[in-house]
């Protein structure tokens, strides 16, 4: 578990977002960032919400989901340290698709995103060794997705062919 920043310091280069980073770069990352605590039950962002950059769950848990109208909110995940959350408003104009929950209290880094797009600008390598590893979390997380919804699909369709066969061989 990566539990604070001094830890994460010696350990950086296990973790997917600081793939190919030395270590300036990663102490030059680090200066970027803004370390937040949240309490137990805090929001970290809503649903709708600009995303102005993405988190480094450093400790703790939080709970992704999707709320709706007069509706128990959904949850679509439970995370936890080291864990990157909220990347895809780094590499996207969007807004928040879901809302962070803390569950316990957490600790995380904040990057923002107007500082990776001035990096960017400037052409810095640090900035495109970033765009590469979020775009690979990203890719490994809709592959997790993608093979989850065939696995659904296929327990669907299981689903049905019984149900078709249930109906046809018994006589209700």
């Amino acid at each position: 578990m990566c539990e604070t920043v001094d830890y994460l310091k010696t350990h950086y280069q296990e973790n997917p977002l600081f793939k190919y980073f030395n270590q300036q770069e990663f102490d030059y990352f680090l200066s970027l960032t803004e370390t937040v605590e949240y309490e137990a039950n805090q929001i970290i962002f809503h649903k709708g919400q600009e995303a102005r950059g993405f988190f480094l769950i450093l400790k703790g848990k939080i709970r992704v989901q999707r709320e709706k109208e007069a509706e128990k909110p959904k949850v679509l995940a439970d995370i936890e340290a080291p864990t990157v959350l909220g990347e895809m408003g780094l590499m996207a104009k969007r807004v928040r698709t879901s809302t962070a929950l803390c569950l316990e209290p957490s600790t995380v880094l904040f990057f923002n995103k107007q500082k990776y797009l001035e990096l960017l600008e400037k052409n810095d390598l640090m900035a495109f060794k970033l765009s590469h590893n979020v775009g690979t979390i990203v890719g490994e997380k809709m592959e997790a997705m993608n093979v989850a919804m065939m696995d659904m699909r296929a327990k669907f369709k299981e689903f049905t062919q019984f149900k078709a066969s249930l109906f046809s061989d018994w006589n209700f």
